[in-house]
């Protein structure tokens, strides 16, 4: 069995590795027949891949393309190849070219060489011709002939093209679409000569023969043209070029391009270089001799040529194809009359042993011959070119004759040299053009007009001993620098001090019509120069060479042909005859510059564009030693004088180098004095636009100033008395002089207000528009502009009376005053003496006493100081205080600027402060807004209008730390109502910046600053705040009353330039800057606090219940509180809790008519928001349960409670309970004594079926022993999840889910119903009935036992033991029996 089994198995292996090979085998036969016919199809597509891509050639051996693409055809269906990649080749065997002309089948060539592989490509095949391509190889030639392929074919469509190629030329010929048959292809046969051979074929032979004869032919017509012309052929090559269309010739319908590029420059043989070369077509004519008649194609011909008459390349056009011949023909003419050429004798100079070469004329001509008429000076070397070598053997002077012919005439030329042999070598010296100065060249007598091809001037010419240069490696070396060392320098010296200026020429005539028109010159203006007077001054570089522009020594060009003046690419020696001259010498000079500059002189590009400050009014350069000379281009403004040189711009050291030899670099500055004019200049500083107009246009009189002049002797001593006495002497016959020669006023004293100089004549100034234009008065020459610092700026000038004694002036400012600024006193007005633009004094105020410094605001403080003088009136004290010298005095010699400044600005600080009562502990850390404004706006009104000027205006603004440290703010900028906010800290201090000078009021929004439950205090305190004299020094404000200083308590301050102190000590404290500080403190608010306690639902008396009181207020931290009258208290604790200070307070009850309640009241409770919390363990009352607790806050029921100052708040706290109640589990059987059996391990689903609730399901489960159920709020009995025996007000249905063990679940559930706590029990629609224990209620909810159990001695589980094992045997037994079968079966 198991043996027929093995072999069933192996069979079913044997039949599965059959049926496998028979698949490998298949798999591999359909494989390998794939395999063989994409293999077919891949070299099928290789061979025509690769006859597309040889399809571009065809072989031009006589065959016609036609002819190739089908004998190719044949031998591709032929010879199939299995391997792609191998190229077809042809199976019949062709036969050699013997021409490169294209015939019907190819024949045997006679030509014994046959090394040239010419190519002719042509455009105008058919597409079935361009596919194809065939290439045929003998074993003499290898003839190829090709044809453009597809992806040219659109380029093809529009023009025909076609090359031919051998070993010597390519010949390319194209034509314009249609003038050329499409399937014509091109045929290119050279005419030369061929020697037949016996062993030639016959057809051979006739070829040969063919193209011999119409090689004699040729020969024969160029020949016979050449001697019509006067002319010898000596050599021609030529080419039969025709177009074949099935192998017919036809001529083209229009013009075609010819070109002949040959591979190496072609030549035949026996040409001489006098040959010239010209292109001949012999055109087909039957009517002529020979039926040829030769055309000349020259002129319609570019052809290039080398100097040897060696063709490069033809390019052609012509409309008619047969022969076409390139001839080398020379002149047979003969002219013996020589023509002397004497306007071309050019000088020449060789060293002794030397040679040199010259470059003569007719480069164009031919038989050229040079003698030396004594050949014991200069001998010949090399004669038979253009150019000659020519050996100096010894000293002397020689004529050398150059004797040519002329081409094509063969007139005879001569020219003559005259050559000098000298012994020393000849050196052209030049000078370096770059950067020279017109001064130097001046004093060198060069010409600037003389600046040659090569950027320098010629000079001259020296000589140098030729050992000079024997040790020097470059000297034969063009462009070798040839000064090595600084020794060198000392021959050179010597050389230069001896250097010939007179060789100079003129090179302008037509002799050197090769050079460029800017370089033909004439150099001869340099001609007797002094450049040998300044040659110790030349720079003594080393080691450069030519083009440097340095000094340098080196040899020339070589090349004879730089030399040839009618060169376009001349190199020769600009300046010079002698074009022979081997070396050239480049000379530098050293040089110093002297700078004229106008110095300091007060004069601005805006004054005078030809005469300001630091104009460079000339720069000259010299050569090191030379003479300076007086500046050019100095231009004196109008009313100024030259008045001197000096070192440096302020005019402190004279110069005095006029004349003298210049060393060294020098900066001279121009000192110009202006006739004595007195500038008079008021700057407005911080005033907006709107004062500005309101000082100058709406006042009647506006500002001005008082200009006192007197002699030195006319002042009164201090000691003298009010007499009737002069104090000024008022007959000087002199008057202020405005600038266009207007005469101002007269006598001694009078006063110059702006008023009458804006407004003077017809264009006066009437107002200013607010923008930044520099108005000016034409007439009077006042001007009204803002400076840099965007300040108006007005300015008068005068010119000063003259007289033969020394006069003093005295100037003060007198000035009205801004509504709402402070007055112009000492601290706020400036002023500054200038004199030829240097500063001579500055001080401040407007009236000095130079005796104490003592500085007045008015002329009654000088009165009553001056008791001399008492009495007098006000402008009879002018005169006093010129007397005694309280005004400064002036001594006005030069131009005088006089400047007053009035500062209408002036800083303020204002301080942020926490008092020392403040109980807010973030105070410190808060930011305050601050408004800082105009304290009274009216008093800003200008003149009738309501505009303040405020508006706009901007000042700088910074912070100051506590740490002293300074932050810069962004600018402030005035809104319209002139007021601004700023954010501070307490600690910092606001300093503003120049702003306008005015009374300036800070002020806190206590709205904007208020923190809940604290009461905020605001108070103000300003600093050097005094207005002693408000006459003198406010404008329009109270001494008394609310604004000014009447207080230093109300946040307002006088700004000013600077403020007095607290006394009427007239003496400024610099330092004094007006302050305001403004201090807030915080006071906490507080109230009562009421907790009242309700209990429902039992009756309790003194029972204690204690709350938890919490709150953020960091205020209550460890702070204590009463208790209502009692001296009992609360204490909060020191640190928070998650942020919370907690207190605890207990209430007390009682019963009052049978309410039970109790309160208390807490007093002084920081305003604020409180929580109250009910500590629940303080609530339990034996036999009931705790319902809920209430917190009622009026009608809200809320925990929290805000707290209002100075009220009392009441928290209601309300708790009720009910009666506890339970479920116990028991067995409806009872223990043996008659006692309840309690029932444990019972577990209970609860489900609130009340409709009014959320539903809810309660877990129960009964405890061992009692019986007791307790109530969860999930199913896993957690204790954390223990709700207790009692369950929430609701109708809830009861469902035991696990009874104990042995028994049965009850049929029907439990019902549970609570109301307000107090339980309804029902179990199939019966009431369960409670039992009262004490003060608690029990529901008892019974089980049924399962069974009884069987009694002692019964039949037991015996039967069903020996019922199963019956059962168990007979199934065994059944199994068995099928198995049997099964087996007996098989």
């Amino acid at each position: 069995m198991k043996s027929k089994m093995k072999r069933r198995l192996l069979a079913v292996v044997l039949c599965m590795v059959i049926m496998l090979s028979n698949s490998s085998f298949i798999f591999a036969s359909g494989g390998t027949d794939e395999a063989v016919t994409a293999s077919q199809e891949n070299s099928q597509q290789d061979v025509q891949d690769t006859q597309t891509e040889t399809s571009g050639t065809s072989t031009e051996t006589g065959v016609s393309a036609q002819s190739e693409t089908a004998t190719l055809s044949e031998t591709q269906e032929t010879e199939a190849t299995p391997n792609p990649e191998t190229t077809p080749e042809p199976t019949a065997e062709p036969t050699a070219t013997p021409t490169p002309e294209v015939t019907a089948e190819p024949t045997a060539t006679p030509t014994p060489e046959a090394t040239a592989v010419p190519e002719v490509t042509g455009s105008g095949e058919t597409e079935e011709q361009t596919q194809s391509a065939e290439t045929i190889t003998t074993d003499e030639t290898q003839t190829e002939v090709t044809t453009t392929s597809k992806e040219t074919d659109q380029q093809m469509e529009q023009s025909f093209q076609g090359v031919y190629e051998d070993d010597t030329v390519i010949i390319s010929v194209s034509a314009e679409m249609g003038i050329v048959p499409e399937d014509a292809v091109l045929s290119v046969i050279p005419i030369e000569k061929t020697e037949i051979t016996d062993d030639m074929t016959e057809e051979e032979k006739t070829e040969a023969e063919k193209v011999n004869a119409q090689y004699d032919l040729t020969e024969k017509k160029l020949t016979e043209n050449s001697e019509e012309n006067e002319e010898t052929m000596e050599g021609f090559l030529a080419y039969d070029i025709s177009f074949l269309v099935n192998g017919e010739e036809v001529e083209p319908t229009g013009d075609v391009n010819v070109t002949m590029e040959f591979k190496e420059a072609a030549v035949p043989e026996g040409v001489s270089g006098d040959a010239e070369v010209s292109v001949k077509h012999l055109r087909e004519e039957v009517s002529a001799e020979d039926g040829v008649v030769v055309e000349d194609m020259t002129d319609k011909s570019s052809v290039q040529t080398t100097e040897k008459a060696e063709v490069q390349k033809i390019e052609l056009t012509s409309d008619s194809f047969s022969t076409y011949a390139l001839s080398w023909s020379v002149s047979t003419y003969v002219d013996d009359t020589p023509t002397i050429l004497a306007d071309t004798t050019i000088d020449a100079s060789v060293t002794v042993g030397d040679s040199v070469t010259l470059y003569g004329l007719g480069t164009d001509g031919y038989g050229h011959q040079w003698i030396s008429s004594n050949t014991n000076i200069l001998r010949v070397t090399e004669d038979n070119q253009v150019d000659v070598t020519i050996n100096g053997r010894s000293i002397g002077t020689v004529t050398l004759t150059h004797k040519y012919r002329n081409r094509p005439n063969g007139a005879l030329n001569e020219e003559t040299f005259t050559v000098e042999v000298i012994d020393y070598i000849k050196v052209y010296v030049y000078v370096a053009g770059s950067g020279i100065s017109d001064e130097c060249l001046e004093l060198l007598g060069i010409d600037r007009s003389t600046l040659d091809g090569n950027g320098y001037f010629p000079a001259g010419e020296i000589h140098l001993d030729p050992e000079f240069l024997e040790n020097k490696s470059g000297a034969e070396t063009p462009g070798e620098a040839l000064i090595i060392s600084q020794a060198d320098w000392t021959e050179l010296l010597a050389a230069l001090s001896q250097m010939d200026t007179s060789t100079l020429i003129d090179q302008t005539d037509s002799v050197f019509s090769g050079l460029a028109p800017r370089y033909r010159l004439d150099y001869s203006q340099n001609a007797e120069n002094s450049l040998p007077e300044y040659y110790e001054q030349a720079v003594t570089d080393v080691g450069y060479t030519w083009g440097s522009q340095h000094t340098a020594l080196f040899r020339w060009h070589d090349d004879p042909s730089f030399g040839n003046a009618q060169s376009n690419d001349y190199r020769g020696h600009y300046g010079f005859a002698d074009q022979s001259v081997k070396y050239h010498l480049d000379l530098r000079f050293r040089t110093n510059t002297i700078r004229f500059i106008l110095g300091n002189n007060n004069i601005t590009y805006a004054d005078n564009p030809n005469a300001y400050d630091g104009l460079q009014v000339d720069t000259r350069t010299y050569i090191t030693g030379s003479e300076i000379q007086d500046p050019r281009n100095l231009k004196i403004p109008d009313g100024y004088y030259f008045d001197g040189f000096y070192e440096d711009p302020d005019f402190d050291t004279p110069w005095d180098g006029i004349g003298t030899p210049i060393t060294e670099d020098e900066t001279v500055y121009i000192k110009l004095s202006r006739y004595p004019v007195l500038t008079l200049t008021k700057i407005f500083d911080g005033l907006s636009d709107a004062e500005v107009n309101y000082l100058m246009f709406e006042m009647s009189d506006g500002f001005g100033w008082d200009i006192n002049y007197c002699n030195e002797n006319t002042h009164q001593s201090t000691t003298g008395s009010s007499n009737g006495e002069t104090y000024m002497e008022t007959d000087i016959p002199a008057n202020f002089t405005l600038p266009d020669g207007t005469k101002v006023s007269g006598g001694g004293d009078f006063r110059i207000t702006a008023d009458q100089f804006l407004r003077a004549g017809t264009n006066g100034i009437t107002s200013i528009s607010g923008v930044e234009d520099i108005y000016v008065n034409s007439m009077t020459g006042a001007t009204l502009y803002k400076n840099d610092d965007g300040n108006w700026v007005y300015s008068i000038s005068l010119e000063v009376p003259s007289t033969e004694n020394d006069q003093f002036y005295t100037v003060f400012e007198q000035h009205q005053e801004v509504p709402g600024y402070a007055k112009i006193n000492d601290s706020s007005a400036e002023w500054e003496i200038r004199q030829s633009g240097r500063v001579v004094d500055s001080g401040t105020g407007k009236f000095i006493d130079n005796y104490n410094n003592n500085i007045y605001e008015s002329m009654s403080e000088i009165n009553n100081n001056f008791t001399t003088y008492q009495g007098t009136t006000y402008n009879e004290m002018e005169d006093v205080c010129i007397a005694v010298g309280a005004f400064k005095r002036i001594k006005i010699t030069e131009s005088t600027t006089i400047t007053f400044t009035n500062h209408y600005k002036g800083d303020l600080k204002v301080t942020k402060d926490i008092g020392n009562s403040n109980q807010y502990s973030q105070a410190g850390m808060k930011e305050y807004r601050i408004t800082i404004q105009p304290a009274d706006m009216s008093k800003l009104r200008l003149s009738s209008s309501t505009s303040h000027g405020l508006n706009e205006k901007v000042f700088a603004y910074e912070i100051i730390n506590a740490d002293g440290s300074i932050e810069p703010q962004d600018p402030i900028r005035l809104d319209e109502n002139g007021t601004f906010e700023i954010l501070i800290q307490p600690g910092q201090i606001a300093h503003f910046i120049d702003m306008p000078a005015i009374q300036w009021q800070a002020v806190e929004d206590a709205t904007d600053n208020a923190v809940e439950g604290y009461t905020l205090s605001i108070t103000y305190a300003d600093d050097n705040n005094s207005v002693v004299n408000n006459n003198a020094h406010w404008n329009e404000y109270e001494e008394s009353g609310t604004i000014g200083g009447a207080s230093d308590t109300d946040g307002i301050a006088s700004v000013d330039n600077a403020v007095r102190d607290n006394t009427n000590n007239p003496v400024v404290n610099a330092d004094a800057v007006a302050e305001i500080t403004v201090t807030n403190s915080y006071t906490p608010v507080t109230g009562n606090l009421t907790i009242t306690k309700e209990v429902t639902g039992v009756d309790v008396t003194n029972k204690a219940y204690t709350f938890t009181i919490s709150t953020n207020n960091a205020l209550v931290a460890g702070q204590s509180y009463e208790i209502g009258d009692t001296e009992t208290v609360i204490n909060f604790s020191t640190t928070a809790v998650e942020e919370l200070y907690t207190a605890t307070v207990t209430v007390i009850t009682t019963t009052n008519n049978g309410e039970v309640d109790g309160s208390i009241i807490i007093n002084g409770l920081p305003a604020g928001s409180y929580t109250v919390t009910e500590n629940e363990i303080s609530t339990g009352i034996d036999g009931y349960q705790l319902v809920s607790i209430v917190y009622k806050q009026g009608e809200d029921d809320t925990s929290g409670i805000t707290i209002t100052g100075g009220e009392t708040s009441q928290l209601d706290v309300i708790n009720t309970y009910v009666k506890q109640w339970q479920l116990v589990k028991i067995s409806s059987s009872t223990g043996d004594n008659g006692q309840k059996l309690y029932l444990g391990g019972a577990e209970f689903t609860a489900s609130n079926s009340d409709q009014s609730q959320t539903p809810t399901t309660y877990y129960g489960r009964s405890e061992d022993e009692t019986g007791i159920i307790y109530w969860y709020g999930n199913n896993s009995f957690s204790e954390e999840s223990l709700i207790g025996t009692m369950l929430p007000d609701g109708i809830y249905s009861i469902t035991e889910t696990k009874t104990p063990t042995g028994y049965m679940i009850p049929a029907d559930g439990w019902t549970l119903e609570v109301t307000n706590g107090e339980p309804t029990v029902q179990i199939g629609g019966i009431k369960v009935d409670v039992e009262q224990t004490g003060s608690l209620d029990i529901y008892y909810l019974e089980n049924e036992a399962l069974y009884e159990l069987p009694s002692a001695g019964g039949p037991g589980v015996y039967m069903y033991i020996i019922s199963g094992i019956l059962l168990m045997s007979a199934g065994v037994l059944m199994i068995y029996k099928n198995k049997r079968k099964e087996v007996l079966g098989s």
